[in-house]
């Protein structure tokens, strides 16, 4: 199965969208951030942690992240509850870039999309009774523009976690999320209180659930509704581009630097 493109990380989003407001930044991964991904900014040091709730990366990333914070280096969590257990800021994840609605219709080939690699026998599950009872279309290894057409071919874009239900979920709020907001295309994502907070409420500019058998009933109800969903859609993407750009982040990170 193909890896990640290259730079196809939050970190490098962020260091373009640094560049474009001015500042010196590049990113780092090495000792001066104890391995954890980072960048310098206007020669000041930052670490950006994503996910790292999931074991391997607590128990590597949560030790660092303290020690970084000890030295005074500005520590983010791309999660809220990484961010309420280990210390530092909490910097969410943002929308790609060129992850954007249509120029004009295009035709709904299926249901319900998910775009992403299935590697967990959680994940699989939600999607294997997803499509049991809708048109589902799976993409895996698929970046850019082919990610943004298969959302723009689909009625909703479906964002299932790693671990879905597990302790060591990952989270709701994932690069996922955002991404499928951008494309107009109604997201539905595990509910998350937090996700208030950010901006979203389910029925106005997203939809939540919070387990597969509501899951399915939210995508049955609001599939009869067309002119509710596309209003949904573009609720959804104008939240996105006016607070949840890699531009809104850049200017956050270059505050708190200041």
């Amino acid at each position: 199965m193909s890896s990640y493109p290259n730079r196809h990380h939050p970190c490098y989003f962020l260091e373009d969208a640094l560049t474009v407001l001015g500042a010196d930044a590049r990113v780092i991964r090495d000792e001066t951030t104890l391995g954890c991904w980072g960048l310098l900014v206007n020669d000041k040091r930052m670490v950006w942690l994503i996910d790292n709730r999931h074991p391997h990366e607590a128990e590597t990333e949560d030790p660092a992240a303290k020690q970084l914070l000890d030295a005074g280096i500005l520590v983010c969590h791309a999660q809220k509850p990484d961010m309420e257990r280990v210390g530092g800021k909490w910097l969410p994840l943002a929308a790609t870039l060129d992850y954007r609605i249509p120029d004009k219709p295009v035709e709904k080939l299926c249901d319900v999309a998910f775009v992403g690699y299935v590697r967990d026998a959680a994940r699989q599950s939600v999607l294997a009774h997803v499509a049991r009872h809708f048109k589902l279309a799976v993409h895996q290894g698929v970046f850019g523009d082919a990610a943004v057409s298969a959302y723009w071919s689909a009625r909703f874009g479906l964002n299932v976690t790693t671990n879905y239900g597990a302790k060591d979920s990952y989270d709701s709020w994932n690069m996922r999320a955002p991404e499928i907001l951008s494309t107009g295309t109604p997201l539905i994502t595990p509910f998350e209180p937090y996700l208030t907070e950010l901006g979203l409420q389910s029925g106005p500019n997203y939809l939540a659930y919070t387990d597969v058998d509501h899951l399915l009933h939210v995508i049955d109800k609001f599939l009869t509704t067309p002119d509710l969903m596309d209003i949904m859609g573009n609720a959804g993407a104008k939240l996105a581009q006016d607070r949840h750009t890699y531009e809104h982040r850049a200017k956050q990170v270059l505050q708190w630097l200041k």
